[in-house]
């Protein structure tokens, strides 16, 4: 039994995309406060 295979099960687990959210807004913080770029992603058409 692997809880990291759960997607929001189990007890107030938190859904996989918050987690992303979270994870690659703070990676986008510390990269911008660090070398100054952003990384956005923006679809172009």
């Amino acid at each position: 039994m692997s809880d990291m295979q759960q997607d929001n099960g189990g007890g107030g687990g938190i859904p996989g995309w918050i987690w992303f959210i979270l994870v690659y807004g703070v990676g986008n913080y510390i990269l911008y406060q660090t070398t100054g770029i952003l990384l956005l992603p923006i679809p172009r058409k």
